[in-house]
Parts: C-alpha cells; structure tokens; sequence
C-alpha cells in the first residue's frame, strides 16, 4: 500500500464502524476555514451550502483539507455526513469576527432546518484570544452556539467545554488502526512531560494527526500526505467523529461525548528520548460508539 493511500485511513477503526454503517448520515457538519476547493470529489456530493464570508477567492491547503478529514468519502471520520462550508481568512486581524460572522450565520441557516437537519458542530481550526480584534464578538456568539446545543470545535475549545484534547504521532509504514502504532505528535514530543506529566492522570485527549493524506487544492482527484500535522488536523477530526457519536444519539449533548470519550479512552506505550512512557488517553471510537450505542438503547428502553 502506498504511503498515499495508507494516510487516506482515520485510524483507530473508524473504517470498522463504517463498514458496519456509522458514517455520520444524516448528521450536518459546519466548517468554518479557508476557501475550500468545492469540486473535490471527496466532499462534492455531501456539499448542502458554500457560503463566503471574507474569502482568499481562490483554493486554499487548509479549507480542503479540513472538509475531506471531517467528512471526505474516502479519507473522513465521517464520509457521509452533510456539510456546510463558511471560507474565511485565518490570517491577520479579521479572523475572530469573521468566525463570529459565520456561526451567527449558522444559528441564521439552523432557524431554518428540520430538528433532525441542523447542524449540530461546527469545526474551526482556529483561535480567538483575549485582545484580539472580535474576541467579544467571537467569544458571545460561540456561548450562544452551545447553549443551542451546536459544539463548536477549534483550538480553543477549552475554554467553552469540560474538553481538551493533542495530537498523535505516527510513523509511515505502522498500521493507523493499532494504537500501538501512535507516539506523541512530532511538534511536541520534545515537550512530552510538559503535556503529559509522569504519574499524573490526564484529562487531555489524543487524536490521530501526522502522517495523513488530505484533498488538495490542486483538483477535483488531488490528494497531498502530511508527514507532520497540527491541532488544525485534528478539530475536524473531532467534529467527525462527533458526527458519527451524534449518529446513534442524536441528542447527545458536547459534555455527554467528553465525558463518554474519556470514559471508554485506551492507552499505549510510548519512547521519548529512550525512556518508555506511558501514551494516553487515546480516543478509542469503537469502544466510544459502542457505549453510546447502549447507553441510547437503555434510555429508549427505559422510557415510557
């Protein structure tokens, strides 16, 4: 198998609840990101709605990027959700209000929708900090989204949400679905105590993100690999795997899927500078779908 076909694969058996039809149909995704190629034929079909907000006007890395690993059909978490796209710029000072404007525009778009079509996450890989022009705005409409029970995924996601999560790392050539394949990601494994103290339980959890092969905005049949990734690979992850959680309990809530994620985590060993250490909480997506599985057929049972 190539290198390029090998990066086209979640991991952790996302692919195994495919195959057994957990594919997020149903279910809306938002991206908020850079100017996606919108004829990729990873995403085309499922594309409700391209909306531009303050575009690049032209295809963007990381717009088609973030749509095909949320929800591309052959390398998405979830390939068969819905997906409404916002293109903005991530650079520079409008960045905060642009995302202010596009979730407000989703709240807009979702005063519209059937109670089982809206959208229900939303993955930005993006931040908006304290000081920055549109933090307020931002900040406001973002509390707003939650309490209408849309989780907004970015990297900031910490701060809205019992939620934090990393990045893993892997080396090309191990197999994506063996967690025994995944180290810390390559940017912070030098930092791995900082993050992930010995001895020390943690709460942060870790999601594939090196060594993937994204859409490219080349053309509609392009794909680039990644040997190096970022938190920018991993919100749309997130947002996916959300997709296919919200598959088999559409009411469940953000807290409920942490609290779930966590609960159902795996660990591996890991090697940093020759000592062996302790890698985890790691999602684990079947083990995490099958207790939401029964956690909804006993709440279905148990009602009047």
């Amino acid at each position: 198998m190539s290198l390029l076909d090998e990066g086209k694969n979640p991991g952790l058996g996302i692919r195994e609840l495919h195959r057994r039809g957990i594919t997020g149909r149903g279910v809306a995704i938002a991206i908020i990101d850079q100017d996606p190629l919108v004829d990729h034929m990873e995403y085309k079909d499922r594309l409700r709605l391209y909306e531009e907000i303050d575009p690049w006007k032209k295809p963007q890395i990381h717009g088609a990027a973030a749509a095909s690993i949320a929800a591309g059909k052959t390398v998405g978490v979830a390939p068969e959700a819905d997906i409404y796209c916002f293109a903005i710029r991530t650079d520079g000072g409008r960045k905060a209000r642009s995302i202010a404007r596009s979730i407000d525009r989703i709240l807009e778009i979702n005063r519209t929708l059937p109670k089982d079509r809206k959208i229900k996450v939303t993955a930005t890989s993006c931040s908006w900090r304290p000081g920055e022009p549109g933090y307020e705005e931002a900040d406001a409409i973002t509390r707003q989204a939650a309490e209408q029970g849309i989780f907004v995924v970015s990297t900031v996601t910490d701060r809205y949400y019992d939620f934090s999560y990393q990045g893993l790392g892997r080396i090309p050539g191990h197999d994506p679905d063996d967690a025994a394949s995944y180290s810390a990601g390559a940017w912070w494994v030098r930092e791995f105590d900082e993050w992930y103290p010995e001895g020390e339980k943690s709460r942060r959890l870790l999601f594939p993100m090196d060594s993937r092969t994204v859409a490219s905005p080349s053309g509609e049949d392009v794909y680039t690999f990644y040997r190096v990734g970022g938190w920018s690979w991993c919100v749309p992850y997130i947002a996916g795997l959300y997709a296919l959680a919200l598959q088999v309990d559409g009411d469940l809530t953000a807290e409920e899927f942490a609290r779930a994620a966590l609960e159902t985590a795996q660990y591996a060993r890991t090697v940093v500078d020759g000592k062996e250490l302790r890698l985890g909480p790691l999602i684990n997506p079947v083990g995490l779908i099958a207790t939401l599985e029964h956690e909804s057929t006993a709440r279905g049972q148990m009602a009047p």
